[in-house]
């Protein structure tokens, strides 16, 4: 495991950790398997991480990070191009929905195992959760034509679940691509399913 820095090495060993996690679950995913699959020892991850709760706070962080990133960067590209509160609320939504299920690791860790954060470690993750979320509803508030029935904290949970279970139930070369899937998701959210 040749890495030049440390964060460097933690986010090796926390990719491994996430795919092992994605395909047997966190519980049942030992530190000897995270090990293994990345040729060290179990003794040499407690050089980076002191728990597998740890190795899951990381992986859960890192991509966050990135993914609040993204959000922002999708955002300021509809400012530059002076894009309407509405096609802006599109934009956002659809890099939300298309980011989420390329990251299918991602996905499947915060649908299954999030809540085997504890302590500390839950505050964080609802601290992280929350700037996701405050970056989808300040654009849903700004849409001038949403009905005032609706409320926004709803509008952004729903964004969220859905665009998380969609991955779940998906299937590669089924009657939905991935694109059309999120395409059909948008327009149910703002159009609803009646014609």
């Amino acid at each position: 495991m040749l890495r030049a820095t440390l964060d460097e090495r933690k986010n090796f060993l926390a990719e491994i950790a996430a795919k092992i996690f994605a395909a047997k679950g966190f519980k049942t995913t030992s530190l000897q398997n995270i090990g293994d699959e990345a040729e060290i020892s179990k003794a040499g991850i407690y050089h980076y991480f002191e728990t597998k709760e740890d190795i899951l706070f990381h992986l859960i962080k890192v991509k966050h990070k990135k993914f609040v990133n993204v959000l922002r960067k999708s955002t300021q590209e509809c400012e530059d191009k002076a894009l309407s509160p509405e096609d802006t609320f599109k934009k956002l939504m659809y890099t939300y929905a298309s980011f989420i299920n390329n990251e299918k690791s991602l996905r499947l860790i915060i649908l299954h195992d999030r809540h085997q954060l504890t302590g500390e470690n839950s505050k964080r993750l609802y601290e992280i959760e929350q700037e996701v979320f405050r970056v989808l509803k300040d654009q849903v508030r700004r849409i001038p034509n949403i009905s005032k029935a609706y409320n926004t904290n709803l509008i952004s949970f729903m964004i969220i679940a859905i665009s998380h279970w969609l991955g779940s139930w998906l299937k590669e070369g089924g009657d939905l691509s991935q694109e059309d899937a999120i395409k059909q998701m948008m327009e149910i959210i703002l159009h609803g399913v009646l014609e």
